[in-house]
């Protein structure tokens, strides 16, 4: 219900699939807990 009040002012929502993950483009920079073997863990996802 939410996205058909908003889509007016949306204008068009196109989606791209890509094989992209939260810890495809890492850098080392800092030591860091993550789960290599599933990137979606939330643990994984950095917010800057």
């Amino acid at each position: 219900r939410c996205l058909e009040i908003q889509r007016p002012y949306l204008g068009r929502v196109e989606a791209h699939y890509t094989d992209w993950t939260p810890i495809a483009t890492r850098w080392a920079q800092f030591a860091e807990e993550i789960d290599e073997t599933d990137p979606w863990q939330f643990q994984n996802v950095l917010a800057t």
